[in-house]
């Protein structure tokens, strides 16, 4: 658990904001309806998900237990992901 733990306390510290602007820019930026938005809805947008994901991490924090209960499903999100972004890779590389 202890990897998962430095994970949370990164979120919760500001490292939840990489992680939003970075979500935006590798899959919002192809939507039309989010390039058509005004740029400081956008920035609204994207402090409100950073806050409410540092906050989570924060509450899960304190919560230890719900950690316990999260950590399995965590684990397995992280595969499965790890795995999609593979077979992406590979798959931008044997286009080329």
């Amino acid at each position: 658990m202890d990897n998962w733990t430095k994970v949370i306390e990164w979120l919760s510290v500001g490292g939840a904001v990489s992680v939003v602007s970075w979500l935006v820019a590798w899959l919002l930026d192809d939507f039309a309806w989010w390039n058509a938005l005004k740029p400081q809805y956008k920035k609204l947008l994207i402090l409100a998900a950073s806050v409410l994901i540092g906050v989570g991490a924060k509450y899960l924090q304190l919560h230890e237990e719900l950690m316990v209960v999260l950590k399995p499903y965590l684990d397995a999100t992280v595969l499965v992901v790890t795995a999609w972004l593979a077979t992406q890779v590979a798959h931008k590389a044997d286009k080329s």
